[in-house]
């Protein structure tokens, strides 16, 4: 696709606003998140996508602490962008490592380093009308030894308080939150854990357009029941990956999202 991305421009600004949940303010520019948008609508047109998130990541509802299906409409491209994802984990590598290294820690002698971002990178357009129940995120995975602990999401919009469309995030699992409710500014990224449970209000009117993918890790063992910063001391740089190969590689990995039991 070639994204565009400036190079030489100041780290962004994180935020902590709850447990393993942070801002990155003015990650990208407000040109850069437009012309990101005219690359992804001239490229491919935005595919409509009814999401159910199954039985391992149902919705839940904080009033009648009750599981219901949890069900998402947006319209999404999904594609290959390696200098992109080369250009922005250089950008994050100055901020990053602080904010994800320091929230793991060791259990069973587990430790993760972080090897990059995830080239597979996916824009989302939300129209009137569409939201995202409550939910935790999928693992994203490289290889069998490589997945994702956090999501890194970009507004590339800014959509006014009167229309909606905000994240919200909720009391649950232990993890509290200083911040509830965060309104989309274009550059504004977001990362949380893949346990942090959260939400889209509904878009009232309309667009709300975001970039989506993942710091992956390399854990040098199988992770087939998913990487959660609870459970590992998470490092940055990662070594190279190992001989007989591990899927990932140190300027750029792909991979693909699957539903993970043990991390919803």
């Amino acid at each position: 696709v070639g994204l565009p991305l400036h190079s030489g421009l100041v780290p962004p600004r994180p935020q902590q606003i709850g447990k393993h949940t942070f801002l990155l303010h003015d990650l990208l520019t407000a040109q850069e998140c437009d012309a990101i948008i005219s690359a992804a609508e001239r490229t491919a047109p935005l595919s409509p996508e009814r999401i159910s998130f199954g039985y391992w990541a149902n919705a839940y509802d904080s009033v009648s602490c009750a599981m219901k299906p949890c069900v998402s409409s947006r319209d999404v491209m999904r594609f290959e962008d390696h200098a992109f994802a080369t250009a922005l984990a250089a950008r994050l590598q100055a901020v990053l490592p602080a904010l994800v290294a320091k929230n793991g820690t060791r259990h069973m002698g587990r430790v993760g380093r972080l090897v990059g971002l995830n080239s597979a990178m996916r824009v989302a357009r939300y129209s009137a009308g569409d939201q995202l129940p409550t939910h935790t995120d999928h693992v994203t995975y490289a290889g069998p030894t490589c997945c994702s602990a956090w999501t890194l999401t970009i507004y590339l919009n800014t959509v006014d308080s009167a229309h909606g469309g905000s994240t919200d995030f909720e009391h649950a699992a232990g993890v509290n939150m200083d911040v509830r409710t965060v309104q989309p500014r274009a550059g504004t990224g977001v990362l949380l854990a893949h346990d942090v449970l959260h939400s889209g209000s509904v878009l009232l009117h309309g667009y709300k357009y975001i970039l989506r993918t993942e710091p992956l890790y390399w854990s040098g063992a199988p992770v087939s029941g998913g990487l959660i910063p609870r459970e590992y001391e998470l490092h940055w740089p990662g070594p190279p990956p190992s001989a007989s190969g591990s899927g990932c590689a140190l300027e750029h990995v792909h991979a693909s999202e699957r539903e993970c039991p043990s991390c919803s």
